[in-house]
C-alpha cells in the first residue's frame, strides 16, 4: 500500500513530466513472482491482484471501535439494552 501511495503522490505532485512505477512493480513482484520482469501479462489479473492486496493491507485494523446498533428511528434496539 505504501508503494502505491508513493506512486500516486509522485503522479499528482507535478514535479516531473513522467514517473516510473519501479518501486510498485518490485513490491508486487515480491508477493506475486508471475508479475516480475517485463513480460506482457493480463492487465485484469494484475489489477485484480493489486486491488485485492490494497484491500487486505488497508483493512488491517489495529483496534476496532464498538458501535451500538440503532433502529431506523434512532432508538436503541432491544438487544443493545
Amino acid at each position: 500500500a505504501k508503494a502505491y501511495g508513493d506512486l500516486i503522490r509522485e503522479i499528482w505532485s507535478g514535479k516531473s513530466s513522467f514517473c516510473t512505477p519501479k518501486s510498485l512493480n518490485q513490491n508486487v513482484a515480491r508477493y506475486a513472482p508471475q508479475f516480475s520482469g517485463f513480460s506482457q501479462l493480463d492487465s485484469l489479473e494484475f489489477m485484480s491482484f493489486l486491488l485485492d492486496s490494497l484491500h487486505e493491507d488497508l483493512n488491517l485494523v489495529k483496534k476496532k471501535p464498538y458501535v451500538e446498533k440503532k433502529d431506523d428511528d434512532g432508538k436503541l434496539t432491544d438487544s443493545a439494552l
